[in-house]
């Protein structure tokens, strides 16, 4: 994504994110997890349709996980936990 583009700013960061942990996974020789729902809406509409999360699909979630964490996602535990920056 380069230049002008017409996703809200926070939605361009996140998928930077997702790219970055998507290119991890190939890398590492596991197929991509697939953007859906809300996101994948949002994508595909360039932003007409808004969403507040990432909904991933993948057959290796535990690889997804180790991803997830090395680009610094920390996984909330306990009933209605929050993450705090």
């Amino acid at each position: 994504m380069t230049g002008a583009s017409t996703y809200r700013p926070e939605f361009t960061a996140a998928l930077r994110l997702f790219a970055q942990v998507s290119e991890a996974m190939q890398t590492r020789g596991f197929s991509r997890p697939v953007l859906v729902g809300g996101a994948a809406a949002e994508f595909w509409s360039l932003s007409a349709i808004s969403t507040g999360d990432f909904d991933i699909c993948t057959p290796r979630q535990d690889i997804l996980d180790e991803e997830m964490a090395r680009a610094g996602f920390i996984r909330p535990s306990g009933t209605g936990a929050l993450l705090k920056g």
